[in-house]
C-alpha cells in the first residue's frame, strides 16, 4: 500500500501500530502530518 500511495501522491500512515490504528479507525477527522511524522485524531 505504501507504493500505491506514493504512486498516487497520497499521504499514508503505513505500519503505525495497533494503538494508533484503533484510535484512527473510529475517528471522523484525522490529521496526517508526514513531515512531522504525526497522526492526530481531531474528531
Amino acid at each position: 500500500m505504501a507504493i500505491r500511495a506514493a504512486e498516487l501522491g497520497l499521504p499514508a500512515a503505513i505500519g503505525c501500530g495497533e494503538v494508533i490504528y484503533d484510535q484512527v479507525v473510529g475517528a471522523d477527522l484525522v490529521e496526517l502530518d508526514c513531515a512531522g511524522q504525526l497522526v492526530r485524531v481531531l474528531r
